[in-house]
């Protein structure tokens, strides 16, 4: 191959530049993106997960564009827990590390545990017809369209920035 995008498991990072190393001295140009899903301490523990630490996160980061390598960074919208604000936070988290924001809309799958009817009433989970998140007990369905748009914006200017940088 000669390009390699990979989502590497984030809490086991400890190898990954000696990986992206070897695939970039063979000549295959590499993307990684590590997915964060939130920052936010309050929606990582409604939806019961731990992130890599931020310092590591940054660490990585920074190693990672030392070499010239693409860093991608996945946020997940609509999460129990979040907020426009926390999304917010969030995105300027990424902005300010040089990190490329990605963000993808929760979708409930069957089994999951946040699709449990339970967990979907407590946090007051409801979706459309494709089981994407529009609303929960913090957000509206007004407020996640706020969040989409700022998405948008977001994408739109990096876009822009990209293109100015090539100029």
């Amino acid at each position: 191959p000669s390009f390699v995008i990979f989502t590497p498991a984030k809490n086991t990072v400890r190898n990954i530049t000696k990986v992206i190393d070897h695939l970039a001295e063979a000549g295959v140009s590499v993307a990684t993106s590590i997915s964060l899903q939130t920052t936010d301490p309050g929606t990582l523990e409604a939806v019961a997960r731990q992130n890599i630490t931020t310092d590591g996160y940054l660490r990585l980061a920074a190693d990672l564009r030392r070499r010239g390598h693409a860093l991608h960074g996945d946020l997940i919208l609509g999460l129990p827990g979040q907020t426009y604000e926390t999304y917010r936070d969030d995105l300027q988290f990424m902005l300010d590390h040089e990190i490329m924001p990605r963000t993808f809309p929760l979708r409930l799958l069957p089994n999951a545990p946040m699709n449990d009817p339970a967990y979907r009433e407590r946090h007051g989970i409801v979706t459309d017809e494709h089981e994407v998140v529009v609303s929960t007990a913090l957000v509206s369905k007004e407020e996640r369209d706020q969040m989409l748009l700022l998405r948008r914006i977001e994408a739109i200017a990096a876009r822009r920035k990209k293109i100015l940088d090539q100029l």
